[in-house]
């Protein structure tokens, strides 16, 4: 189970190794709550399924709304939540069910599914929640949404039959804040699809940014609240004064 905007990284890890995998997801939206055209009217018909790089993808109902206020993201999540859930049971029986996090919901459709499928949950945390939130300001560690996204964390960690992390940092997080077995734990770090990413010369794009004999560092990720970019600034100004 993948949240609406995740990339069918599935594509190149399954279907190689002879393994059938079903993505559920919902209906493109983030972060506008604008569905496109060409799914408004599948929308409608609340479940689609379709074939995308040769993975088939079951598209369910959700509420779109844009990524701006917080009772938005919440109707947006839980209609999701309880659509997948829904959706879900009329699936195959797979194997094993692996759901994603952020956010939350999201592993609670799938602890679910996995649940009355009789089949083992993973649950991969590509973010911890709610600690990456009360980091970006929304809300304390006292407030009710950090209690209750709490709860569930604790619920989702000790039900899961493994949990999937992309740092060491987070497995580190979660062996001493969370107490969940070591030996639960598997570090699968992220990783870049070679063929569409390689190095090659980039003297075009040198000359048409004007950035001829210069040393130029790359961020190439989310821009977000949480990605702390003005560490990244900051260090851009001490190299120049260093440089000076």
């Amino acid at each position: 189970m993948r949240r609406p905007l995740e990339r069918w990284s599935w594509r190149g890890i399954g279907r190689p190794r002879g393994h059938h995998v079903t993505v559920l997801t919902g209906f493109p939206n983030h972060p506008t709550g604008v569905v496109p055209l060409e799914y408004r009217g599948k929308l409608r018909r609340l479940v689609v399924r379709e074939k995308v790089d040769g993975v088939d993808v079951v598209r369910s109902w959700l509420l779109p709304f844009p990524n701006r206020k917080a009772y938005e993201r919440m109707l947006n999540y839980s209609s999701f939540c309880l659509s997948a859930a829904s959706t879900g049971l009329f699936l195959p029986r797979p194997d094993v069910v692996i759901a994603t996090s952020p956010q939350l919901l999201v592993a609670l459709s799938g602890w679910w599914l996995a649940l009355w499928k009789r089949v083992p949950f993973v649950f991969e945390v590509r973010d911890l929640w709610p600690e990456s939130l009360a980091a970006v300001g929304m809300g304390d560690g006292n407030s009710m949404l950090h209690r209750g996204l709490a709860h569930l964390a604790g619920f989702l960690y000790r039900h899961a039959d493994r949990v999937v992390v992309v740092t060491p940092a987070f497995e580190d997080y979660l062996v001493e804040h969370w107490h969940v077995p070591q030996e639960k734990i598997a570090v699968v770090e992220n990783g870049v699809e070679t063929n569409l990413f390689a190095p090659e010369a980039a003297t075009a794009v040198r000359a048409e940014m004007r950035m001829e004999g210069k040393f130029v560092v790359s961020y190439i990720g989310t821009m977000g609240m949480a990605h702390g970019l003005g560490t990244d600034h900051r260090g851009c100004g001490a190299v120049a004064e260093y440089e000076s």
